[in-house]
């Protein structure tokens, strides 16, 4: 016991669940993935959030800039569990699991290591987003099997096909 206190699990769980909500309210959005996002839809595909933040938070943002009703479905930390999140694939895997997914068609867009190593570890295509100088051969290295400076090259190759 520090300090005389000792928080159980839930409520901490909760505290940052509320701290993230909040932070939600003025996160940035990437430039060029809303684009992308409705290109997806456009397209006839499905997009998933796959995201080591809080159900809530990534719903609260989503709503923030006007992306919820684009997106099918979003695999985020509900578990305090912190052996779920990525690098693990437990939430990559939750997404797939839903009816019509399929891994081999699908890929994961993502700006750290981790997700690189998730998407592998669950069988599908990793695109590393370098949006910071560096990030590209870390993002390779981790296992990228594509690397991408912005999401206008994404949209515009879903504009392809």
């Amino acid at each position: 016991m520090l300090g005389g206190c000792v928080r159980p699990l839930h409520t901490t769980l909760n505290a940052l669940t509320d701290l993230e909500v909040e932070a939600a309210a003025t996160a940035r959005l990437t430039p060029g993935a809303a684009d992308l996002i409705w290109r997806s839809r456009e397209a006839n595909k499905s997009v998933a959030v796959v995201s080591n933040n809080s159900v809530a938070a990534v719903t609260a943002f989503l709503e923030a800039h006007g992306l919820l009703t684009a997106v099918d479905l979003i695999s985020a930390r509900v578990d305090p569990d912190p052996g779920l999140m990525k690098p693990n694939p437990h939430l990559v895997r939750q997404a797939l699991d839903q009816p019509g997914a399929d891994a081999a068609l699908s890929l994961l867009v993502g700006d750290s290591v981790t997700d690189m190593q998730a998407s592998k570890s669950a069988g599908i295509t990793a695109v590393g987003y370098a949006n910071k100088a560096g990030k590209a051969d870390r993002l390779a290295e981790a296992g990228a099997d594509v690397v991408v400076t912005s999401m206008g090259e994404l949209a515009a190759a879903l504009s392809m096909r």
